[in-house]
């Protein structure tokens, strides 16, 4: 089974044929464990990172889908896969991890530009759920984060090896400070005037579920960077 996988991997032929195939199989039935596994441990991994990198002293808010849950479904999105943070990349320190990792959390990806200097996403997971924190460099009345991508049909590391690295779009949201909001009797910053944050990058509909909508191609707020490649790295989990 490795060898084949293998096989595949490195044949772009044979893997633009196997991602539908896989997607529709195999795929499908891992997306759907995860979902059930985030709507069993989602909650409970809020709270310990919440708890987790208040101890390390940084700054954060709710981003993406976690603040779309909060302010739309007043809890978590249900068919989420995993939970979005924003920090500034300023406010990066070794704590963050260190604090994390105390917590049980382990780090699975990280995600950089120019070494990090210009951006930085890191994944960490507990329990089976996936932990996302985007890097925002603030820059006047705006603020942008990374968003990393492969080449459609391909992998994290073919991109690599084929493009030289990953490709990048950067989301660019309007700065207007933040607010509070109460949730599992804990209070976590989000954006404030969350509803305009949220209609940058949803849309207008935002309060409404759309099962289509994907990350990858949906977003009103995102340009592909032309003169710079990401990179990554994975570390066992």
């Amino acid at each position: 089974m490795k060898k084949l996988k293998q096989i595949v991997k490195n044949n772009r032929i044979l893997a633009y044929f196997a991602f539908p195939i896989h997607a529709m199989t195999i795929g499908k039935y891992y997306k759907n464990k995860i979902i059930k596994n985030f709507q069993h441990n989602a909650e409970e991994v809020l709270i310990c990172f919440d708890k987790a990198i208040k101890k390390a002293g940084v700054f954060y808010w709710l981003e993406f889908g976690t603040l779309l849950g909060a302010v739309r479904e007043k809890g978590l999105i249900k068919k989420d896969s995993d939970l979005d943070f924003g920090v500034f990349l300023k406010d990066y320190s070794k704590n963050i991890e260190v604090e994390l990792l105390k917590a049980g959390f382990k780090k699975t990806l990280k995600f950089f530009i120019d070494d990090g200097t210009y951006g930085l996403e890191l994944q960490f997971s507990l329990k089976g759920v996936i932990v996302d924190i985007f890097f925002y460099t603030l820059k006047e009345n705006t603020m942008y984060c990374h968003i990393f991508c492969e080449q459609d049909k391909e992998t994290l590391a073919q991109t690599k090896k084929n493009l030289g690295g990953l490709i990048i779009k950067e989301t660019t949201f309007g700065y207007r400070g933040f607010e509070s909001i109460e949730m599992f009797n804990t209070t976590f910053n989000i954006p404030k005037s969350p509803g305009n944050h949220l209609i940058e990058h949803y849309g207008t509909g935002y309060m409404t579920p759309d099962p289509k909508w994907n990350y990858l191609i949906h977003p009103k707020n995102d340009k592909v960077l032309k003169d710079k490649l990401g990179d990554f790295i994975q570390f066992d989990a």
